[in-house]
């Protein structure tokens, strides 16, 4: 079955806080896991922007519960491309959160994508987009974060 990538961003209705994103990751690694979708989602202090892949059924099931998600709101979809392999294989689900990058890492990442209010920006491009994902999935996988 062909595979499909989709890239969103939306807002947070409430804290981004550790916990809250300990808890995000769990129930999406669950939910993810048992769809056979992966990708990584990273937040700034307000906004989401997640990637998810799989086959089309399974990507559109979790994109659509997301958008009536209450911890969402403004919900803009950036991407959705049939691909012909996974990117983000590694992870049912990974959480990353500006707060908890290194300070190096953080700072390379707004000088290349931008800041606003001295966080970084989440791109609503998608080849912008893809890029960051693609930065921080490199930077995991090397350890870095």
């Amino acid at each position: 079955m062909p595979l499909y990538r989709l890239i969103y961003k939306s807002t947070s209705t409430q804290p981004l806080t550790s916990d809250f994103l300990k808890s995000l990751e769990g129930i999406s690694k669950k939910n993810n896991s048992a769809l056979g979708v992966t990708g990584i989602l990273i937040s700034n202090k307000t906004s989401f922007m997640q990637v998810l892949e799989g086959e089309s059924k399974s990507v559109n099931t979790i994109y659509r519960n997301l958008c009536k998600d209450p911890r969402h709101s403004d919900i803009e979809l950036i991407c959705y491309d049939k691909i012909t392999h996974r990117e983000f294989s590694d992870w049912s689900m990974k959480c990353l959160s500006t707060g908890i990058m290194g300070r190096l890492i953080a700072d390379q990442l707004k000088k290349k994508f931008g800041t606003d209010n001295s966080d970084l920006i989440l791109p609503t491009d998608g080849d912008k987009a893809f890029a960051l994902l693609f930065d921080l999935a490199f930077l995991l996988k090397t350890g870095e974060i």
